[in-house]
């Protein structure tokens, strides 16, 4: 697969740096907050990489990220929080594109097979 858009949903210090990294690496980025205000916040901290900043688009829209061909969820660990957004998140992700979470919990990787319809498209990284 030819990875083109990267969706990051989150905007604390990981997603942060996912964010930029994706954008300075060339990849046209969609990034997804619950409020206003952490959009404010995100792009204080990436701002001053204007080639960067170009390549980012900042939503509140869960179906901005449809035409994502990568998907990755870095927000606040609330598992129940998580849970639904992955499956809010899996009815507007294209069909080909890969679901991927930043987890710290190790326990039971496989738990996340049960969050979306398609088993195949959740990865955890």
């Amino acid at each position: 697969m030819d990875i083109k858009k990267v969706g990051i949903i989150g905007l604390g210090t990981m997603g942060a740096g996912i964010i930029q990294i994706s954008a300075e690496a060339g990849y046209d980025v969609v990034v997804l907050a619950r409020k206003e205000e952490s959009i404010k916040k995100g792009k204080i901290t990436i701002e001053h990489k204007e080639a960067a900043f170009a390549k980012i688009k900042w939503t509140l829209d869960k179906k901005d990220m449809g035409d994502c061909d990568i998907i990755i969820e870095a927000a606040a660990e609330d598992m129940d929080a998580k849970k639904q957004l992955l499956r809010d998140i899996d009815e507007v992700a294209a069909p080909h594109a890969i679901i991927a979470t930043n987890d710290t919990d190790e326990k039971d990787d496989r738990r996340w097979e049960t969050w979306t319809q398609d088993r195949r498209r959740i990865l955890q990284i």
